[in-house]
């Protein structure tokens, strides 16, 4: 972390060594004199304060709206409003001080809701999906998001035959997939089902399950856990880098700061999902805000990139500060909150049904 990410920050306190989640920061020269020891002992703030609009709520109602700042598909969500207005900007700023400007969704965050829907509430076979992705993108046809090829397919009724096609629209809409299941063959099993439905390539079938599969192991971080392959480990970020690597060929050799320097605009899943990952692998101690903030800095895809990242930042156990996550929040229509809510904590869908 670098020391500027701190300044005016909500989502980090000052504590001591040995505090639970206390990690080290650095400071320059300049502020040495107040830190003789030349930095000090930071941690995530795990537990955000309501707005004041909220204050007077009943307390089951705060518990609900506090679980909601955990909530995956908050993080993707956020990522794509926060990154939005950076979309087409080639936004490259090394010290992430960009203003948020929380006005609207896009794509993104419609079929990331209609991915979750199919998720949760019915039968998870291609052809209902099919049927959600079109009615939700239908719903909204006006809004000026969408890809041609993917609004080609809709206004055909899904008729438009998508073989081939290896953009990120594959990997951007799955976080709840993450969520669908206790078994990762069976969550990379539904990625590749999301993906073929309208992005039918080896390519985006691999940058949706990676996508998922970061997402999973994210919740299984810390614990011990046994891969296909029989091997069990105590399952850290490396392990995951690891795995994501072995299984889909992405590289998490290179820091952000090197991923800016040549990164260009990219659309094909190859060449922007692990971009997006390594926002959130490369340091799940950055905390939400500023893994979205990295995305957004490489001044690429910036919604969609900040989508990706987002999610598995919430997976990982960040809360969605609440400046982030309320002018969010409020945008969306009431039906999304609904879906949202199945989404809250780190169980399955299943599992909240037992």
């Amino acid at each position: 972390m670098h020391y500027k990410d701190l300044i005016g920050s909500s989502e980090y306190e000052e504590c001591h060594e040995g505090d639970e989640g206390a990690f080290w920061v650095d400071l320059p020269p300049m502020l040495q004199e107040e830190y003789p020891s030349g930095g000090l002992y930071v941690r995530h703030v795990r537990e955000p304060a309501l707005p004041p609009k909220k204050l007077h709520a009943t307390s089951a109602e705060q518990q609900t709206w506090m679980a909601e700042m955990r909530n995956p598909l908050m993080g993707a969500i956020c990522g794509d409003i926060a990154g939005l207005p950076y979309e087409f900007r080639g936004t490259r700023t090394k010290d992430y001080h960009f203003e948020m400007k929380l006005t609207d969704f896009s794509d993104d965050t419609i079929l990331t809701i209609a991915v979750a829907d199919w998720i949760a509430n019915g039968k998870r076979t291609a052809e209902r999906l099919k049927k959600l992705l079109l009615k939700y993108a239908k719903r909204f046809i006006d809004k000026d998001v969408w890809g041609r090829g993917f609004m080609e397919w809709v206004k055909s009724d899904g008729t438009i035959d998508r073989t081939g096609v290896r953009s990120n629209g594959a990997a951007m809409r799955v976080t709840a997939i993450g969520y669908a299941s206790d078994n990762l063959e069976e969550v990379r099993r539904l990625a590749d089902i999301s993906a073929r439905v309208t992005h039918d390539s080896d390519e985006a079938s691999r940058g949706a399950q990676a996508v998922a599969s970061a997402i999973f192991l994210m919740r299984h971080r810390g614990t011990s856990f046994r891969f296909s392959d029989h091997t069990t480990c105590h399952l850290t970020d490396r392990d995951i880098r690891h795995y994501l690597t072995r299984e889909f060929g992405y590289q998490f050799t290179r820091s952000i700061e090197e991923i800016r320097k040549d990164y260009q605009f990219e659309i094909f899943c190859d060449k922007c999902v692990p971009e997006a990952l390594s926002c959130a692998l490369e340091d799940a101690r950055w905390g939400y805000e500023q893994t979205i903030r990295h995305a957004v800095s490489l001044g690429g895809d910036a919604d969609t990139m900040a989508a990706i990242a987002g999610g598995v930042s919430v997976a990982a156990g960040n809360d969605i500060p609440r400046e982030i996550f309320w002018p969010c929040y409020d945008l969306l229509p009431v039906d999304f909150e609904d879906i949202i809510r199945q989404f809250n904590g780190r169980q399955t869908v299943y599992e909240k049904r037992r």
